[in-house]
């Protein structure tokens, strides 16, 4: 896109964007239920075959916990209102 600056040329040098798919429940999902929703993905991920599938999808499966949800979300959300601050965005 002519014209339109590199994130790095915005100011924005160490910006780096990843994409991220979760599983997630409604709020007040009973623990033993995200426990069990958990573990189901988990070894959905480690079936044979899938992992190399989705290496040649250009992701990169990782599982975790919902603890481990939980961080990634709250981390970017805070990098995203930085983002927007410096930018001095409104939300209307």
């Amino acid at each position: 896109m002519p014209g339109v600056p590199t994130a790095a040329e915005a100011g924005l040098p160490d910006f780096v964007v990843v994409s991220w798919v979760g599983l997630l429940a409604p709020a007040g999902t009973p623990a033993a239920v995200v426990a069990r929703l958990n573990a189901a993905l988990n070894e959905s991920l480690a079936a044979p075959g899938l992992r190399p599938r989705l290496l040649e999808m250009g992701l990169t499966p990782e599982g975790g916990n919902a603890q481990r949800m939980l961080r990634q979300i709250r981390e970017d959300v805070r990098l995203h209102r930085q983002i927007a601050e410096r930018a001095q965005l409104r939300f209307e």
